[in-house]
């Protein structure tokens, strides 16, 4: 539900924070009546959660002793945009020996077509992704149990306050993971992100596709609390190129949308533009959609350690040719 008067609504979130609280955010809106709209991936963008997810992979994977590599390969496929391609992918190369998928690229050109669709493989991987996140939410659980503050130190720090700069201007904001939603929900609520976010879609939001279909199914939730999305110039902010923002391109449409591709550092910066140079689908993803780069070691912070943006050439477009 929405209230609002001339360039401003204000509306009750989906999300609620620790204490079940579901906060009152506003909103700005155009005069056609549409509001500006940028939605975030979790994992690596927003938060650092191998804390959890590496415990919850031995879990999942108990008769796998090189742990080291077990955990080199999940990571490897954390940009393939659902779990149900990340789960897809290590139960080939584990269960099937099929190194070829060591490669997350050739994984989604082989396996795109099979995984999304409904078929034994999907459902396999459902399987996987349901215990996955059984044994996620209870780590998790465990730790803000005894150590909350574990999650607010997880926050990756310049994000964090971009998200809270476009909150504070009225965009509208929302999550898209390839988490488990209840999960999802749950460490945004401890990570004390939760009040930032309109809405949330997760892998349960993704049939038939990746983040795409998340990100129609977000603008539609928006919808029903009262924003109506201006869907021409959306905003996407992931560490995945294909998996969090060249998705955009499968929109139908109504839509358009411009990405901002989240770094760590210059190594990862050149290492990028390297694939992107190699790769035609990937040059394709950014030059189409003008994706820019957000680098996070070049952000300084104030003397409260408070990221300073917009200064020192922290952004910059990713495609240089």
């Amino acid at each position: 539900m929405a209230t609002g008067n001339s360039g401003k609504t204000t509306v009750v979130s989906a999300l609620s924070d620790q204490r079940g609280n579901h906060p009152r955010l506003d909103v700005r809106v155009y005069d056609n009546g549409l509001s500006p709209a940028v939605y975030f991936d979790l994992d690596r963008t927003l938060l650092r959660l191998d804390f959890i997810y590496r415990p919850a992979l031995e879990r999942l994977f108990p008769d796998v002793s090189a742990t080291d590599e077990l955990w080199r390969l999940h990571s490897d496929g954390f940009k393939l945009g659902t779990s149900y391609r990340e789960f897809d992918r290590m139960h080939g190369i584990i269960r099937e020996g099929i190194e070829g998928w060591e490669d997350p690229d050739r994984y989604l050109d082989e396996r795109r077509a099979i995984i999304d669709a409904d078929s034994p493989a999907r459902r396999r991987s459902a399987e996987y992704t349901r215990r996955y996140a059984d044994y996620a939410i209870e780590i998790a659980r465990q730790w803000f149990g005894r150590n909350p503050a574990a999650f607010s130190q997880a926050h990756i720090k310049p994000v964090v306050q971009l998200l809270r700069v476009l909150r504070r201007i009225g965009i509208a904001t929302a999550c898209m993971t390839a988490n488990n939603e209840t999960f999802a929900r749950d460490v945004l609520a401890y990570s004390g992100l939760a009040p930032l976010f309109l809405e949330l879609a997760g892998d349960e939001s993704m049939d038939g596709g990746g983040k795409e279909v998340a990100i129609q199914k977000l603008t539609d939730r928006m919808a029903k609390l009262g924003v109506s999305v201006a869907k021409h110039r959306l905003g996407l902010i992931g560490d995945s190129l294909l998996g969090d923002i060249g998705v955009a391109r499968k929109l139908p449409g109504p839509y358009k949308a411009g990405g901002l591709l989240v770094v760590e550092n210059e190594e990862a910066l050149f290492a990028e533009r390297q694939i992107l140079a190699q790769n035609r689908d990937r040059r394709d993803a950014a030059e189409r959609l003008g994706v820019r780069v957000f680098v996070l070691d070049r952000v300084p912070c104030n003397s409260r350690g408070t990221p300073i943006l917009g200064r020192y050439g922290s952004i910059e477009a990713l495609s240089v040719g």
